[in-house]
């Protein structure tokens, strides 16, 4: 009962963190360039997650072998999940606002299911489908443009980068999958920022003088630095490593649930700090999204307790 309870206080803070992660990225693409922003966050996390393995108290975590296979999977998924992924994110943040870009960024478990169905003919069933139309139904109310002039908006532009993260960041997940069960989280996430950062470097020299320019005011210093310090320590590795505790004390199953609330942690931070408007019609949009999602959730919810129900009595037969 007590690992449950700290497994959902773990999970509510870490999507808090992640909530949170596309206010503090918007309030940065205000003043710094985006490839180095990206760049700058992960550099700062890889630094720190260095310095907590390389402490004696870490040693557990760490492997006593690495293979070279594994050494091309912690590459690929870290120029996957971290390069362009995050490249993708953030030059969608430029378009679109702080909430806008979680809403979509928590579909992916929709756009999951419709990749399963393509890659690996799984059956879509009405269900999903339904979810899916109200999700998108849902986007469409939160956006700021009309339909007919969406064409010639730069959210569209926003839009497409997302979708573009979206797919990204399945495919890191199916990369990772096999790993995740190899290495600790902890381990695995230092590998992939470490190579993540590496990809992400060649994008930033592009960006460099502009990165620089602002910390020549003097107002400036303290909250970029301070902004760069949370969305590189606090969002890329603590909030990570939360939620990853919390998963593991309640499930996947549960974890998802909390995790389909960070968009309206994004939309009530960012009303507060980057005054975005917050109308019926934005309320109404997020209440179609959470809707969908949370039935997808629950149904999977349900399902793993019918089966883990059944195995139970098979056992006792």
């Amino acid at each position: 009962m007590v690992n449950k309870a700290r497994g959902n206080l773990y999970a509510a803070i870490g999507v808090s963190i992640f909530g949170v992660n596309f206010v503090s990225m918007k309030y940065l693409l205000g003043y710094l360039p985006p490839f180095a922003i990206t760049f700058s966050r992960f550099f700062i996390a890889t630094i720190f997650l260095y310095a907590l393995l390389k402490n004696k108290s870490f040693d557990s975590l760490k492997p006593k072998t690495v293979l070279w296979k594994d050494q091309v999977q912690f590459m690929i998924s870290g120029v996957l999940g971290v390069g362009i992924y995050y490249i993708f994110q953030t030059l969608a943040l430029v378009h679109l606002t702080a909430s806008l870009t979680a809403l979509i960024c928590a579909l992916i478990p929709l756009f999951t299911l419709l990749t399963n169905v393509i890659i690996f003919r799984k059956p879509l069933k009405w269900f999903s489908i339904l979810a899916f139309i109200i999700a998108l139904s849902g986007v469409y109310m939160v956006l700021n443009t009309p339909l007919g002039d969406l064409r010639e908006s730069s959210e569209l532009q926003g839009i497409f980068y997302m979708f573009f993260a979206i797919f990204s960041w399945i495919a890191y997940t199916f990369k990772t999958y096999t790993l995740q069960r190899k290495f600790t989280s902890l381990y695995l996430l230092y590998k992939q920022c470490l190579f993540g950062t590496v990809f992400l470097f060649f994008f930033a020299l592009y960006d460099l003088p502009e990165f620089i320019a602002p910390f020549n005011e003097a107002e400036l210093i303290l909250p970029l630095t301070l902004n760069l310090l949370f969305v590189g320590v606090i969002c890329s590795a603590i909030g990570y490593y939360y939620y990853v505790q919390g998963m593991n004390l309640v499930g996947v199953e549960v974890a998802s649930l909390y995790m389909n609330l960070m968009p309206v942690v994004t939309t009530v931070v960012s009303f507060f700090i980057l005054k975005e408007a917050i109308t019926p019609k934005t309320v109404f949009g997020m209440l179609l999204v959470l809707a969908a999602l949370y039935s997808i959730s629950l149904k999977d919810l349900w399902t793993a307790k019918k089966d883990a129900s059944f195995k139970r009595r098979q056992l006792q037969s």
